[in-house]
């Protein structure tokens, strides 16, 4: 199961500022529910229609109503190349989220 959730990253400058950055990425469990990996990019909206763009927008502001996880916490991150989807919109929905 995976869902979109809110990253906090602290930034160092190298003059020792901070700053704080609040990001989504796509989160993945394991079956006892803890996380077990997430993008190491922040996701963006995406879709091939304007409906598609909605309920992906949808997804990620349901993220804003979930614990903020932080970016040292210790989770594997990935990268996905969406360039390389090889399956409609769709197809990706209904497998990730299944019939709603």
């Amino acid at each position: 199961m995976w869902n979109y959730r809110v990253v906090r990253t602290i930034h160092k400058e190298p003059d020792s500022t901070e700053y704080v950055e609040y990001t989504i990425h796509e989160t993945y469990y394991n079956e006892d529910g803890s996380v077990a990996a997430r993008t190491v990019d922040p996701m963006y909206p995406y879709g091939e229609t304007v409906e598609e763009l909605k309920k992906v927008l949808e997804r990620m502001l349901l993220a804003l109503d979930k614990p903020v996880i932080e970016s040292t916490d210790e989770v594997a991150g990935f990268n996905i190349d969406l360039s390389q989807e090889t399956m409609t919109f769709e197809e990706f929905e209904k497998a990730m989220f299944g019939d709603e």
